[in-house]
């Protein structure tokens, strides 16, 4: 679980807040694929 130990050893400040962003713009990256790739899985179904 590297995410877990970076996430205790960061510290309060502009590194934690660097981190979270990095965090969300990966998360959202992620969602944004699977709902792509599941709009188009539906498309070939119906």
């Amino acid at each position: 679980m590297c995410i877990l130990e970076t996430d205790k050893n960061i510290t309060m400040g502009k590194e934690n807040e660097s981190y979270l962003i990095v965090v969300k713009i990966i998360y959202r990256q992620i969602v944004s694929k699977y709902l792509y790739n599941l709009e188009f899985f539906i498309k070939k179904l119906f």
